[in-house]
């Protein structure tokens, strides 16, 4: 299904409007004007109307006779010239109403792109009113001619998202504006609040995002500032704290970040970020927000992770994709990234040891950054794009049990132009993945299942959406089954988003219904080379 939609106004109705009878008139017969200048005053009441009558042609106020027949003509006449006033200004009144409804409905549904205008609120975070509906994407003049500013490059994500704590079927979304400010819309995947909302703040870096504790609300936005320093933005006791710069931890790129939980004795979360510093060496921070709120306490820690000193992979070539298993007092650390010559390569920390294993060399072509990893209870899986003139998607497993590796194996002939998402069911049983296609500057889609002997769907399916960036996957919470969103930056620089309830098909295509939520949004991160 192509990236289209189109609306058609209502009709309007417009009120009956009754016809003129023109029969009384036919049956009056003509009267002489009378000559105002000769009738002398008259206070007593009559039985016409009681009350003195308006002259039409003088604008002079008389008294009529009932029982003089000329008055009781020229009464006649009056009474029904007012009556065709009122007619007459009823109709011009429901035809200007009916103009201006129309005109209204015309104006917003011909016009098929939507408006480019973000609406510019302060961040404080009150009750948002959800709109109804949405504008429609920019649909009828969309074609690869608008699109491709991943062209010859490979997208990395804009955007990132985490669930609202209190409400686990609503969520936040996060982007980084034109204008260089962090963006955020709150919404449940089919209804958004009314209008996106910025933090104070340039910023030189898409932001990524992490609900730490759903039942108390905590969130953490982080995002890189001109000079290269990570800030941390904090929700908490329901409202954002302002950016705070985390003292000692730099980036060249982008942040990726997870969390670890609580143990039953232990009741502190925290949340761990992985960046590549402008000496492109892997810095691991990570923090206890219930044990201070300070993020540069004494809870807090920057960690060089390679700081082998002759370890050719002391430096890397692209920020980490990370993963947090297991609790805040024994974690279980992978990451994934690539070795400066774009080379695949793991480590991984254990709880039990407390240290870092050596970097592994996992073979395959090089590839473009970044890695994207995710993790089930028994697997981790990394995707990424290779690099030269092959862009295909390539897929590796890590097995948790014995530790062994399978891949990296390519999925499928078509060409990327995105990093891909990737989307785990909570079981770990089902994994879609998304990305950007080269060809056509479109989404496609593929999906393993534990239950398919081949694994992987034969091919990837385009899902109807032209794109100008890394698609994001998200998971929320419904009553029944779980809503799944997919979000894209669409024309002129909006968010455009679908969502559908969970399904067991392999195929979305048919369950599209790409709507724009507007925004004034960034294509930043795009690289070749990093």
């Amino acid at each position: 299904m192509t990236f289209r939609a189109s609306l058609a106004p209502e009709a309007v109705p417009i009120p009956a409007v009754p016809e003129l009878d023109t029969r009384d008139v036919a049956k009056q017969k003509e009267v002489v004007p009378l000559d105002h200048s000769t009738l002398e005053p008259n206070n007593k009441a009559t039985t016409i109307r009681d009350k003195a009558e308006l002259d039409v042609e003088t604008g002079s106020s008389t008294h009529l006779d009932s029982t003089n027949p000329h008055d009781l003509q020229k009464s006649k006449k009056k009474r029904w010239k007012r009556k065709r006033y009122w007619l007459t200004s009823l109709i011009v009144g429901a035809l200007l109403i009916a103009g201006g409804v129309g005109g209204y409905l015309g104006h917003s549904f011909s016009t098929n792109k939507p408006s480019d205008t973000t609406t510019t609120t302060n961040s404080d975070d009150s009750a948002p009113t959800f709109a109804a509906s949405v504008p429609d994407s920019d649909t009828s003049d969309s074609s690869p001619n608008d699109f491709g500013l991943c062209k010859d490059n490979v997208c990395r994500p804009i955007f990132s998202a985490v669930t609202k704590g209190g409400d686990p079927s609503s969520m936040w979304v996060f982007a980084r504006g034109g204008d260089k400010k962090i963006w955020y819309l709150e919404g449940n995947g089919v209804a958004w609040a009314n209008s996106w909302k910025s933090f104070p703040g340039l910023f030189a870096s898409q932001p990524s995002a992490a609900t730490i504790d759903i039942k108390t609300n905590y969130t953490a936005v982080f995002a890189v500032d001109n000079n290269g320093t990570v800030q941390i933005n904090q929700y908490r006791k329901n409202k954002w704290t302002g950016w705070k710069e985390i003292e000692g931890l730099t980036s060249k790129g982008a942040i990726n970040v997870c969390t670890t939980k609580a143990s039953k004795d232990e009741l502190k979360p925290a949340v761990h970020a992985w960046v590549a510093d402008k000496n492109k060496k892997v810095l691991h921070w990570s923090y206890s927000p219930f044990l201070s709120e300070d993020p540069n306490s004494t809870t807090a820690g920057v960690h060089s992770i390679l700081d082998h000193s002759t370890s050719a992979a002391e430096t890397v070539g692209a920020v980490p994709g990370a993963t947090c298993r297991g609790t805040t007092s024994n974690p279980r650390f992978d990451y994934i990234t690539y070795s400066p010559t774009l080379k695949l390569q793991h480590r991984f920390l254990s709880g039990k040891t407390g240290e870092w294993s050596d970097s592994k060399s996992l073979g395959g072509p090089t590839f473009f950054p970044d890695p994207v990893v995710v993790y089930t209870d028994t697997h981790t899986d990394w995707f990424g794009v290779s690099g030269g003139g092959e862009r295909a998607m390539y897929h590796l497993r890590w097995q948790v049990s014995d530790g062994t590796f399978t891949g990296p194996t390519k999925l499928g002939n078509i060409t990327f132009e995105s990093v891909p998402s990737v989307l785990v069911s909570p079981d770990g049983s089902r994994i879609d993945v998304v990305a950007l296609a080269s060809n056509d500057h479109r989404v496609k889609h593929r999906t393993w299942l534990a239950s398919n002997p081949e694994g992987w769907t034969d091919d990837w399916e385009d899902l109807g959406a032209y794109a100008d960036s890394a698609p994001l996957l998200y998971r929320m919470k419904g009553q029944q089954k779980d809503r799944i969103a997919l979000m894209v930056l669409g024309y002129a620089k909006q968010m455009n988003f679908t969502s559908f309830e969970e399904t067991d098909s392999t195929s979305w295509s048919g369950l599209m219904n790409w709507k724009s939520a507007g925004g004034k949004l960034t294509f930043l991160q795009i690289t070749k080379n990093w």
